[in-house]
């Protein structure tokens, strides 16, 4: 009888772990036999192809750093980094300079949430489309720095 309760529970706890968990225990299982692994990864969406976009895993802070020193305009209302000339720095132009956001708490959180991952809601975009589109909104000062 304690035998079987010992294995309905353990049972019941492999059925409770997420999706995530059952994959990292398996993932960890394989790791140094590479026939299964190199199987396991082929599974993987785009076959394990996993990859990093340099300028996606900057930080939104550092960008704006770049723009400020190239003395770019950022569009109020889609975040994106334009050419100069700018507005002045009063509250609600339509293109400020990116150097304003440094005394606009609200323009300079706008656009790190443009930027980035940071506050991102599922709903209105996926995150995969919003991660994507930050590159035309920052790219013109990413083009001239050197991460």
């Amino acid at each position: 009888m304690r035998h079987v309760l010992a294995v309905l529970t353990l049972s019941l706890l492999v059925r409770a772990q997420t999706p995530e968990q059952k994959t990292t225990r398996y993932l960890d299982s394989i790791r140094n036999q590479p026939s299964p692994l190199l199987a396991f990864l082929h599974e993987m969406p785009k076959g394990g192809d996993l990859h990093n976009h340099l300028d996606g895993a900057l930080y939104a802070e550092d960008i704006i750093d770049w723009a400020a020193s190239d003395n770019l305009c950022i569009e109020r209302t889609t975040s994106r980094l334009l050419a100069p000339p700018c507005d002045s720095c009063e509250h609600y132009t339509p293109k400020p300079a990116i150097r304003c956001a440094y005394d606009d708490h609200i323009l300079y959180n706008q656009i790190i949430d443009a930027w980035s991952m940071r506050n991102w809601r599922a709903g209105e975009e996926s995150g995969h489309d919003h991660f994507f589109a930050t590159f035309d909104k920052f790219s013109r000062a990413a083009d001239n720095h050197v991460p």
